[in-house]
Parts: C-alpha cells; structure tokens; sequence
C-alpha cells in the first residue's frame, strides 16, 4: 500500500492521480476507486479555512487559494 500525497483547495483537487486518467487525487472518482484504502488530511491551515467560511470576515475569498495537503492510501499494483 501506497501514501500518496495531494494538494487541495476550498473547492478543488490539484494532484492528477498518476494510475488512471481524468483522476485528482483525494476527489470523489478517487475516493470510489478500487485502490482507495482510506485517507489522512494534513489541514496546514485549518485556523485560515475556518475564518474563510465566516461570510463577515477579509478571510472569506482567501478559501479559494488558500491551500491545504492531504495523504491518501492507494493500493494500486501494476
């Protein structure tokens, strides 16, 4: 089994997965695949995500780039 890192916004998924086509690694076709054994989120900026969902806050359209990292376990074999 396999850890693999991805990069994550607010709203989208940046890592391509590099075993099946049209693919971001940590989506929802991610999470629905075969190899997918489960996930670890490394939240670096969960205190700056929280104040990005409060619509009265500067934060609020920093959620769009702000990024976060997350691992999932990938059992993929060739």
């Amino acid at each position: 089994m396999k850890l693999i890192a991805y990069k994550e916004t607010w709203c989208d998924y940046l890592t391509p997965c590099h075993h099946k086509k049209d693919v971001m690694v940590g989506d929802y076709d991610c999470e629905h695949c075969e190899y997918f054994k489960g996930r670890q989120n490394i939240n670096n900026n969960i205190e700056k995500f929280t104040k990005a969902h409060s619509p009265s806050d500067e934060y609020y359209y920093k959620r769009y780039t702000l990024v976060n990292l997350g691992c999932i376990y990938c059992d993929f074999k060739k």
